[in-house]
């Protein structure tokens, strides 16, 4: 009896954790795998570039991905992962093609983080989006995306700051080039 109800408490904790599993938690090294995963579950995959150290990433991942009503109506219609853009790793492509994290950056033409890069059921590039949201400003992107209004007109973040658009140019995305100060 005793291991019956230790093993109904492991199973209630497995299905509470996958119900509110964390967004952007899982690393990956195959995204041709994880976006026919999206596919099957009647998802889109977002992926999450980032680096280490990334101050924005980290106000993210404290103060939008950790919300747990926001994973449950995020994780309806999204699957998402993380790579890190600096990591010295093979990476299997949407397109099952080998490369690095960095020369994925590269080519999506992501040179910053934090970026989200979300893709079709095709593996092409629907929509990227780089820099630092609050907890409104994604929910507004992730509904951008899911309406398709990406392809009627440009994402429009409504609150830049009090420094406006200098807050979003210095201070919303880690870059992964050394830049010369604007004067």
């Amino acid at each position: 009896m005793k291991y019956i109800r230790c093993i109904s408490f492991l199973l209630l904790s497995l299905f509470v954790s996958l119900v509110h599993a964390k967004i952007f938690d899982e690393p990956v090294v195959n995204l041709q795998t994880q976006n026919q995963a999206a596919i099957d579950d009647g998802k889109v995959l977002v992926v999450l570039m980032t680096m280490p150290d990334c101050p924005n990433c980290e106000y993210m991942e404290k103060n939008v991905f950790s919300n747990k009503l926001f994973q449950e109506q995020f994780n309806k219609k999204f699957r998402s992962v993380r790579l890190d853009i600096t990591a010295n790793s093979i990476l299997v492509d949407t397109n099952g093609k080998e490369t690095s994290p960095n020369a994925l950056a590269k080519r999506l033409r992501v040179y910053g983080s934090p970026s989200f890069v979300f893709y079709d059921d095709k593996g092409g590039v629907i929509y990227r989006y780089t820099g630092k949201l609050d907890l409104s400003g994604f929910k507004k992107l992730m509904n951008y995306v899911n309406s398709g209004q990406y392809e009627i007109k440009p994402f429009q973040v409504s609150s830049l700051g009090p420094r406006g658009v200098e807050d979003m140019i210095a201070g919303d995305i880690c870059t992964t080039q050394k830049t010369k100060a604007i004067p």
